[in-house]
């Protein structure tokens, strides 16, 4: 059983779609557009493994915090999280995605308090083959992206002291 966890690049997010392209095993066919998907597809192709079970439960713009929040049933988290699971649950129920409802599929009503969530604590515990990706979000959203743009500027004697300001700021976030 096969569990995929991680942020928008795990949920294979693709531009020309526009949304989301996770997917999993039904029925004896592998959906989605992800590498986990692709990773499946290998799995379950080698004769000498079997690939009972695969789902790809990465989340679109979801951080470190939430990965552990969702992990630990950390209901008071979760909800601290709500502009990413709402972020989510617009994208999923939107009629122009071709994977509409995928996470609807696994949350139910997508409530907080009635363990809808539970679900990806549920599923890591019964795989016995994880794959976890995360943590670009974590550093995008910390990057000093003035700085970097004044360094990529600076010119001559600047370009030392504006480079040693960017990276103690890259340091301490």
């Amino acid at each position: 059983k096969y569990v995929a966890l991680g942020d928008s690049f795990v949920a294979g997010h693709n531009s020309k779609i526009g949304f989301n392209t996770n997917g999993n095993l039904t029925k004896g066919e592998i959906s989605g557009l992800g590498y986990p998907s692709f990773l499946a597809s290998l799995l379950q192709k080698n004769s000498e493994l079997s690939l009972e079970a695969y789902d790809n439960l990465a989340l679109p713009l979801s951080n470190i915090d939430l990965w552990i929040a969702l992990l630990t049933l950390d209901k008071k988290a979760i909800v601290e999280a709500q502009n990413i699971i709402d972020f989510i649950q617009i994208q999923d129920w939107n009629v122009s995605n071709p994977f509409k409802n995928f996470f609807t599929n696994y949350f139910n009503n997508w409530n907080i308090k009635k363990n809808d969530f539970k679900i990806i604590y549920d599923k890591v515990c019964e795989a016995n083959f994880i794959t976890l990706s995360i943590g670009i979000i974590d550093l995008v959203s910390n990057l000093p992206f003035g700085e970097i743009k004044h360094l990529m500027k600076a010119n001559g004697a600047e370009k030392p002291l504006v480079l040693n300001k960017t990276l103690q700021l890259i340091e301490n976030s």
